[in-house]
């Protein structure tokens, strides 16, 4: 029984450990076992923590370029500071603005921007990462399209249609 389990062990070690150690096997466990087993772990949780950066670095950039973009006077959006004054305080808000007559010509960056400022964030990166346009926002998208492949909850792709049609009028006008 024993030939058998370091037969094992020995086999595992030749297929790049391919089994598991086994808890009820503690016994038969020697240090350069172990040590393998350690090192195996510590490459995987090391390659974890990469991958983790990487996607962070990745938004990181990704949200910086937006912003400098977002810049350009001939951006999508623009926000406009505006002050209401009441009888208690002077409020400062700012006011989203929506360069409409240009959305055929909206990139990826645009699109996200303007996803972001009818409250839908969380597909900010789908859309980007799928380079939905302008063109494509206002012509290709249907509700199929935004549940199957872009992932948009059946709960807002009634929400995103109706804010698509909103931008088709204003071309319409």
């Amino acid at each position: 029984k024993k030939k058998k389990k370091k037969k094992k062990i020995a086999e595992a070690k030749r297929c790049n450990r391919k089994t598991v150690l086994q808890p009820e096997e503690a016994d038969e466990w020697n240090s350069s076992e172990m040590s393998l087993v350690e090192q195996e772990m510590t490459k995987q949780i090391e390659s974890l923590i990469d991958e983790q950066i990487s996607k962070i670095k990745t938004k990181q950039e990704w949200q910086t370029e937006l912003e400098r973009r977002a810049l350009a006077s001939d951006f999508a959006v623009t926000n406009v500071p505006s002050f209401l004054i009441c009888s208690h305080a002077r409020i400062c808000l700012t006011i989203v603005v929506i360069n409409k007559n240009n959305v055929l010509k909206w990139d990826e960056y645009e699109v996200a921007y303007w996803l972001s400022s009818i409250g839908c964030e969380e597909y900010m990166q789908v859309f980007f990462q799928n380079k939905i346009r302008g063109d494509m926002l206002l012509y290709d998208l249907t509700p199929e399209f935004l549940q199957k492949d872009l992932r948009v909850r059946g709960l807002h792709v009634n929400t995103l249609i109706r804010a698509i049609q909103e931008l088709k009028t204003v071309l319409t006008i």
